[in-house]
């Protein structure tokens, strides 16, 4: 989150965090890592409860059983000024965590970094995008592709019959798995040729797609080799490719698709408790 803030801040939206910590680990915490915005001390879970997140599982296994209870899951809520929950950006268990910087782009997609240069095809225009470059096992990052199409020209949307849909397609890697995928609503537009009325994507759209750095066993152990710490860690390429049919008022061209790749670096999470004269204790 304190990489994310200035980003956040740039929209006039202002951090904070809440756990279930005392105020003593929050305050080694944040000073470890030099945050700079307010870290909330809930003891007894009692926030956390009423927004129904705590976590199912209580949290990773490697925590002792009183540093589990009541543990939330790890995620953003999104509220306005008076106190109106607008987002909230939760996974379904504790290594399934959104990163800051994924869900700043689901509120402003826009704010994505480009991934490269933009794609030029014959027909139309892809910019490459990414939540972020660097994550954690269990983060979950987005990939996403701005396409921008000319006057005149169209794609089909997933919902259409008889034509080859559009498609984001992520090519298989063990240490990711393939989350949410988000696809516009498509405009219906009547094609007089035919006298058939279809979904169709015309203009500018976008397509995102959500990955989760799978924590496996494997990956946790080949990251420890490495070391620990931001100055370690492990470059991925993920591939994928878009498949596509476009048309304009006069051709409709054959389904084609375009080769695309992301880069994503993998450190080990930081996983050094507080100091043991500070750490909550049962019953405490």
């Amino acid at each position: 989150m304190q990489d994310a803030k200035r980003r956040f801040e740039a929209r006039g939206i202002k951090l904070a965090a809440i756990s279930y910590d005392n105020t003593e680990i929050l305050k080694e915490f944040g000073g470890r890592f030099h945050i700079e915005y307010p870290l909330l001390s809930d003891p007894h879970s009692e926030i956390i409860r009423s927004f129904g997140l705590v976590d199912p599982d209580n949290g990773p296994n490697n925590l002792p059983e009183y540093a589990k209870k009541d543990m939330a899951l790890p995620g953003f809520i999104y509220v306005d000024k008076q106190g109106v929950v607008h987002e909230k950006f939760f996974g379904v268990r504790y290594f399934d965590r959104y990163t800051a910087n994924n869900a700043l782009g689901k509120l402003f997609p826009e704010l994505l970094e480009a991934s490269g240069p933009p794609i030029e095809t014959a027909q139309f225009k892809v910019i490459v995008r990414q939540s972020d470059r660097e994550a954690i096992p269990g983060s979950r990052v987005t990939v996403m592709l701005d396409v921008i199409l000319p006057k005149g020209m169209h794609i089909y949307a997933p919902e259409v019959k008889g034509y080859k849909p559009v498609k984001l397609v992520i090519d298989s890697l063990e240490e990711f798995r393939v989350k949410d995928s988000k696809y516009p609503q498509p405009r219906i537009k009547l094609l007089p040729a035919i006298k058939e009325s279809v979904p169709v994507y015309v203009g500018r759209f976008r397509i995102a797609q959500d990955l989760m750095v799978v924590p496996s066993r494997q990956l946790m152990e080949s990251l420890n080799t490495l070391g620990k710490g931001r100055e370690f860690g492990k470059v991925f390429n993920i591939h994928g490719h878009l498949q596509y049919q476009a048309c304009d008022k006069t051709t409709c061209y054959p389904p084609a698709e375009i080769p695309l790749s992301w880069q994503l670096r993998v450190h080990q999470y930081d996983d050094v408790r507080a100091s043991e004269k500070i750490q909550d204790r049962p019953n405490q």
